[in-house]
């Protein structure tokens, strides 16, 4: 369920509080205290990559505000309108003719953020940290995806447990907009 915000109006001493007043500020102190949040991993090796398609997640690490649906597993849907932060950790493994990999943020479908990233060793492959701040309204979606140049096989990290190859991402809420 999305969270809703009210305003919080100025008060001077003295002021006698009605019960919707107190009701508005204990919701933006309760914001403040649970933001929207959520973190999506892979827990398994996504094996059967393929560029331009989104990222398939297994489950959600948490998530505070009904962001992850296992019935579309690629997505992360806002339920509450405002700033957000987007942080990640996505390792990959190629083949020895891929040479970049480009990790993309989409908002809506359209891209907002990449991040380039050289290959330098096909055992490890590399890592990619991508971030991004978006203003959102709720209803927005973001899709996570990766392009190669060079080669065409690749697989996406997955643990079992959060260790540095777990490949994830996370969205969380750091204020309003207005």
């Amino acid at each position: 369920m999305a969270k809703t915000y009210g305003t919080v109006t100025t008060f001077t001493a003295g002021s006698v509080l009605t019960a919707a007043q107190l009701n508005v500020a204990g919701g933006a102190v309760n914001n403040l205290v649970l933001p929207a949040s959520c973190q999506l991993v892979r827990t398994t090796n996504l094996t059967s990559y393929t560029a331009s398609s989104d990222i398939t997640w297994s489950s959600a690490a948490w998530d505070t505000d009904s962001m992850f649906s296992a019935g579309s597993p690629t997505q992360i849907t806002v339920n509450t309108t405002g700033l957000f932060v987007i942080t990640g950790m996505i390792q990959m493994s190629a083949t020895a003719t891929v040479t970049t990999a480009n990790v993309d943020i989409l908002k809506n479908a359209a891209l907002v953020s990449r991040m380039i990233l050289p290959i330098n060793s096909t055992s490890t492959g590399g890592y990619a940290n991508p971030s991004y701040v978006a203003s959102c309204v709720a209803g927005d979606i973001f899709t996570f995806r990766i392009g190669i140049t060079g080669g065409s096989a690749y697989i996406i990290t997955g643990n079992a447990t959060e260790t540095n190859n777990q490949s994830r991402i996370s969205m969380t809420w750091i204020g309003r907009t207005s």
